[in-house]
């Protein structure tokens, strides 16, 4: 892990291409490795309040985590006084957003998203990993591969 520097269309070394989302901790930016333009990620970026063991916690979890519906930490930094994640960028939309938008899902999509998440949530507690957060904004749905993958993210709280 490496400290950073802040410009405003850059953090670290990674070019900020768009906001993706705001929560109560901080923001998560579209953004590209400079030297890989062509790999883009999910960057995020949560303040410090007061308690930066804490703040580690999310990376630390993520590092140990390597299942397909779970959402994979590329790398990670201090930025200042805040912290920076680099996690695979799902191209899709949370699942209460799309459930917000109207959108329903068969049995079939049910199922599996039933099975997605319990294989992932089997792999969190392989390693100890508890949640702690586990709402439809937290789990991403992908699209891309024909067959929808659900991904469970933001483990900022978890233990």
């Amino acid at each position: 892990m490496a400290t950073a520097t802040a410009t405003a269309d850059r953090i670290g070394a990674y070019r900020i291409e768009g906001e993706l989302g705001r929560g109560a901790f901080g923001v998560v930016y579209r953004a590209h490795a400079i030297s890989r333009p062509d790999a883009p990620v999910a960057l995020k970026v949560v303040e410090n309040r007061g308690n930066l063991d804490r703040l580690m916690l999310e990376p630390a979890l993520l590092s140990e985590l390597h299942h397909p519906c779970i959402v994979r930490l590329e790398d990670y930094f201090l930025d200042g006084d805040r912290l920076a994640l680099a996690l695979e960028l799902i191209k899709g939309d949370d699942l209460k957003t799309c459930l917000d938008r109207g959108e329903t899902f068969g049995q079939a999509e049910v199922r599996d998203l039933l099975v997605q998440m319990a294989g992932a949530l089997a792999e969190a507690h392989t390693h100890s990993v508890v949640h702690r957060d586990i709402k439809l904004s937290n789990i991403l749905v992908d699209r891309t591969a024909g067959r929808t993958r659900f991904v469970l993210t933001d483990f900022g709280i978890g233990r």
